[in-house]
């Protein structure tokens, strides 16, 4: 009787799924392509603790859970900086992400739920300043690794998008990002 067995070669990454729950991106020893790589629960790797513990010294640390940002209100300092309504309704929500140093995908995150903005339709080449990342991300459906690109707009905004939607909306952008990144 033969007993398959697996053995870990690499720990490449974590993410928290919506329980919570921390998973690895484990790349199995005898298994090159892609698509053979799973998203494990620690308590699954007790075989690789080694390996694990080597992923926590290069990430500097155990992972852990983003805590949700409380934001506190503001104290008025009694200078007329910000222009005060009367009205009734709604206020403005203001986007700190960017001066907060957070991650685009945990601003586009919350685009995505406002749903207050969306990319134009056509061409994107004269509303975007930038790319200013592409970097490879699992699709959880497929368990394929996909190509995404990070879009610095005219108007601040940041968000994130397949490459394969940023090379037909801005290709000149994309090309200029290549250039840059030679």
């Amino acid at each position: 009787m033969w007993i398959l067995r697996y053995v870990v070669e690499k720990i490449l990454s974590h993410a928290f799924d919506a329980d919570g729950i921390c998973k690895y991106e484990v790349k199995w020893l005898g298994y090159e392509k892609v698509e053979d790589r799973t998203w494990e629960p620690e308590s699954n790797l007790t075989g690789a603790s080694d390996l694990l513990e080597e992923y926590f010294r290069k990430i500097g640390g155990r992972p852990k859970l983003p805590q949700k940002k409380e934001r506190k209100r503001k104290q008025s300092t009694g200078t007329p900086n910000e222009p005060k309504s009367t009205g009734r309704g709604r206020k403005k929500i203001r986007n700190d992400d960017e001066d907060s140093g957070t991650p685009a995908s945990t601003a586009g995150k919350k685009a995505k739920k406002t749903k207050e903005w969306e990319p134009p339709a056509g061409s994107w080449e004269e509303h975007v300043m930038s790319i200013d990342t592409v970097e490879e991300i699992p699709d959880h459906k497929t368990g394929d690794r996909v190509l995404y690109g990070y879009v610095v707009w005219n108007n601040g905004r940041k968000s994130q998008h397949p490459l394969r939607v940023i090379n037909h909306k801005c290709p000149q952008k994309m090309l200029r990002y290549y250039e840059q990144h030679l």
